[in-house]
């Protein structure tokens, strides 16, 4: 049950992560670099941050309604012992609103597209804009001192 919790919240907040990120412009591959060589990585986001860039959420390996379901049981252990479970109520809610918008069977990666729905985003467009422009201003770089050297 407790890891059940721990895993759902991490991927409720990667999701949330990526998607603010994609919002304000953020290099998403850059973004999620970094992450990774820091304090803020951990297994959830080293797996699942890679899938919500790629847009790869059709090999469950644990699907949206596994969340759904495991986070109302961990939801209803605190209310049987009077244990207030705020932040688990709210990535049950994200796991909720993705299995309500028809994502259930989906990889649970796919929950970063309830947040895609209500801001208008597009993380994996995000992600592959950068990763293009990342390239594209390292090309016109090798060129500018390719042309510099003749």
């Amino acid at each position: 049950m407790v890891n059940q919790l721990i895993v759902g919240v991490h991927i409720a907040v990667v999701a949330e992560a990526m998607a603010i990120g994609a919002r304000v412009g953020a290099n998403l591959p850059a973004l999620f670099e970094i992450v990774s060589c820091g304090v803020g990585n951990s297994t959830m986001f080293a797996a699942r941050a890679p899938l919500m860039l790629k847009g790869d959420c059709t090999s469950s390996r644990s699907a949206v309604d596994n969340f759904v379901k495991d986070l109302a049981v961990v939801l209803e252990i605190g209310k049987t012992h009077r244990f207030p479970l705020p932040i688990a109520a709210a990535a049950h809610q994200q796991f909720l609103a993705a299995a309500a918008a028809g994502l259930g069977q989906l990889d649970d990666a796919a929950v970063v597209q309830v947040y895609e729905r209500l801001a208008d985003i597009d993380v994996t467009a995000a992600a592959g804009l950068q990763e293009f422009l990342t390239q594209w201003f390292h090309a016109l770089s090798l060129l500018s001192r390719y042309r510099s050297h003749r």
